[in-house]
C-alpha cells in the first residue's frame, strides 16, 4: 500500500522523538527541577569538633545519618553543609546515589584538620536534586599565616524550573577579616545576583545586623532571609538560607534542633517568580 506524503512526514516526526527520547535515556541528562516552592536546607555539621570525624557509627545514628534522614524527610532540592570532612561527605554522597531523594554534589576544602580521618581536608558542601552542571569558587580574603583558604561553593543547577547557582559560605569567627569577608562575599554573590537566580546557605558568623550588605537594597542587597523571624540558629542567628530577591518570592522557614551538632539544621523555601 503506498504512504502518502502526510503519513511519511509523521512516520519521520515519530521517529525523530524517539531517537531524542533514547539520546536522554542514554547520556543520563538531568531534568530541570519542577516549578513550585524550592526547599533549601542548611546545615553546619561540626564534622570535625563535634563528630571526631565520625563517618559511620554501626548501631547509632552519627551525623552522616542525621544529614541523610532529614533529607529524605524534607527533600530539599539544594543542599549546603559546613565543617565537613571528605569522607562524611564521600558517603553522604553514596546514601544520596542509593536512596530514595537523590542529590549530587561538589566539596571544597578549607584546610587539612587532624581530626578528620587521617588528617585529611575539611570544609563545605553542596548538594543538588537536579545534578551538578558546574562549578565555580569564589575567592575571600584571608589572614596573610594560616592554613586556611576561605571561599564561596558554587554549582550550577536547576530549581523552580529555571537554572540557579547554589552557593555555600562558612566565614571566620572574628573581625577585622570578617568583615572583610562578608564585604568581599557580599560584592561576589550581588554581582552574581544580578545576572542570575542565586540561592545562598551558610555560617555567616554574622547576626542579622551585619547582613545589610546582601539583605538591604538601599546598600545594594539583592537578597531575603527565608525566616523573616531571625530566630536564632544556636543561641544567636549566624546561620542563613538566602534567595535572590528578582528571581524569587514568598520566604518561609526557620531553625530545626539537632543533638549532633553545635549549630541547629536550618530549612526554608521560595517560590520562583
Amino acid at each position: 500500500m503506498r504512504r502518502t506524503r502526510r503519513s511519511r512526514t509523521i512516520t519521520l516526526a515519530t521517529a525523530a522523538l524517539l531517537l531524542a527520547a533514547a539520546i536522554a535515556f542514554t547520556t543520563g541528562a538531568e531534568p530541570a527541577a519542577a516549578a513550585g516552592p524550592v526547599r533549601v536546607m542548611d546545615f553546619n555539621i561540626c564534622g570535625s569538633i563535634c563528630n571526631h570525624g565520625v563517618i559511620d557509627k554501626p548501631g547509632a545514628t552519627d551525623i552522616v545519618d542525621e544529614v541523610r534522614n532529614r533529607v529524605r524527610h524534607f527533600k530539599p532540592h539544594i543542599l549546603t553543609l559546613n565543617e565537613v570532612c571528605i569522607a562524611q561527605f564521600q558517603r553522604l554522597k553514596a546514601l544520596f546515589a542509593g536512596g530514595s531523594w537523590k542529590m549530587r554534589g561538589v566539596f571544597r576544602p578549607q584546610r587539612n584538620d587532624s581530626r578528620c580521618r587521617k588528617g585529611t581536608s575539611y570544609g563545605d558542601a553542596v548538594f543538588s536534586s537536579a545534578g551538578v552542571h558546574g562549578q565555580k569558587v569564589l575567592q575571600l580574603p584571608d589572614p596573610p599565616k594560616g592554613p586556611e583558604n576561605r571561599a564561596i561553593l558554587c554549582i550550577r543547577t536547576s530549581a523552580g524550573g529555571g537554572p540557579v547557582l547554589a552557593c555555600t559560605l562558612h566565614l571566620v569567627t572574628r573581625d577585622p577579616m570578617k568583615a572583610k569577608q562578608i564585604a568581599a562575599a557580599a560584592r561576589a554573590l550581588n554581582d552574581e545576583a544580578e545576572d542570575g537566580a542565586v540561592i545562598l546557605g551558610g555560617d555567616f558568623n554574622k547576626t542579622p545586623s551585619g547582613m545589610g550588605a546582601l539583605l538591604d537594597p538601599d546598600r545594594g542587597g539583592r537578597f531575603f532571609d527565608v525566616d523573616p523571624q531571625k530566630a536564632p540558629t544556636r543561641g544567636q542567628k549566624i546561620d542563613y538560607i538566602l534567595f535572590s530577591r528578582a528571581h524569587f518570592a514568598n520566604p518561609s522557614g526557620g531553625p530545626h534542633s539537632s543533638p549532633l551538632s553545635d549549630h541547629d539544621v536550618l530549612l526554608g523555601q521560595a517560590t520562583r517568580r
